[in-house]
């Protein structure tokens, strides 16, 4: 088996990688920063990295990377970016490239790919790394929209791609903890809030992820499931913000009555 992941040089895609490495798989880990593929690398002998940037993947550059590769089983579009700002804020460039790395270069990768398997396409999968924002504001209009994208983009494909034999699905991700940092305390006090909001009382990691879009890969426990989006996000999409807001609003009812009581 062989798993090409995009985004591998740190958290979820990172965790992707290994994950895959554990099941005996020969993994190719895309990363557009070379000390995260020379990381990469040194997880094991079965790992190649490639120094790529999605975001400026065209025709040609798609075309290489193929053809420079033995066939591929699994792809797993992990890459993400943002322009981590508001829709009045955001540089028009920084929006353009968040829809390069999210939505236009696994666009374009995919159907590279598919070109190269038209001979023996069945048992191939694909697998997206969507968000919980693809339906759930993030307040970081360019990332919200183009995960709603890539979720539609699943949905064409398995349409599409089906009658290939070709599976095509996401994982959709909610709080996971890539980036704190236990020895600081506004991050631990950040993550313990966080937490509060999930039905199961913490962060999600990447390896919690990880673990899914193998299984969603899987040619034998996944082979009737295409089209499907697994959200992997401890319950917080159902979280019920009115408790939040009803339990303040009880709070500071409580705290006036205690004021007038005094009097």
């Amino acid at each position: 088996m062989r798993v090409l992941v995009t985004g591998a040089g740190r958290g979820i895609g990172f965790s992707i990688a290994e994950a895959y490495l554990a099941e005996g798989a020969e993994v190719v880990g895309v990363d557009r920063d070379i000390a995260s593929c020379e990381a990469l690398e040194r997880l094991s002998t079965k790992i190649r990295a490639e120094q790529l940037d999605i975001a400026q993947l065209n025709e040609e550059s798609a075309d290489d990377l193929v053809s420079r590769l033995p066939e591929v089983d699994i792809i797993v579009h992990n890459v993400g970016a943002a322009s981590s700002s508001s829709f009045m804020g955001a540089n028009v460039s920084a929006v353009r490239e968040t829809f390069e790395s999210n939505l236009f270069g696994p666009w374009l990768l995919t159907r590279t790919f598919v070109e190269s398997w038209s001979e023996r396409p069945h048992g191939k999968s694909i697998v997206f790394v969507s968000s919980l924002h693809a339906h759930k504001i993030r307040m970081v209009p360019d990332y919200s929209c183009s995960k709603a994208a890539v979720e539609m983009l699943v949905s064409e494909l398995c349409v599409e791609l089906g009658p290939r034999g070709i599976r095509v699905n996401a994982v959709e991700p909610g709080a996971i903890d890539t980036w704190s940092d236990p020895s600081r305390d506004d991050h631990r006090m950040h993550v313990e809030a966080s937490a509060r909001l999930v039905p199961l009382r913490r962060l999600g990691t990447a390896r919690d992820v990880a673990f899914q879009v193998l299984n969603l890969s899987d040619p034998v426990a996944a082979a009737y499931v295409t089209g499907s989006v697994l959200r992997v996000d401890g319950g917080l999409a159902h979280y019920n913000w009115l408790l939040q807001l009803y339990g303040s609003a009880a709070a500071e009812n409580a705290r006036v009555e205690e004021l007038f009581s005094d009097r």
